[in-house]
């Protein structure tokens, strides 16, 4: 295996890692088992139905983030400013 494809691989994995580790796998495979035994239809249950869906960060420009700031600040403070929030 080339070190190029092995470093390829090493993300991957990382990055799966991040998103469910290996317990929250083994948590979801329970809580699936125990949810199929409550349900009429065991077989609609599927194991990605309890795990965590991880969001990943948005990114902003440095407009778009001074707009959200102010929006946020002067609706919080209840400040009415003429126009737009630019």
């Amino acid at each position: 295996m080339p070190a190029s494809e092995y470093i390829e691989w090493c993300l991957y994995l990382n990055l799966i890692e991040e998103e469910n580790s290996k317990e929250e796998f083994y948590l979801a495979q329970i809580a699936a088992e125990v949810r199929r035994s409550f349900v009429k239809n065991p077989g609609g249950v599927k194991l990605t139905d309890f795990l965590f869906k991880v969001k990943k960060e948005q990114t902003f420009t440095l407009k778009e983030a001074t707009r959200r700031a102010k929006q946020f600040f002067f609706a919080l403070t209840g400040y009415k400013q003429k126009g737009r929030v630019r």
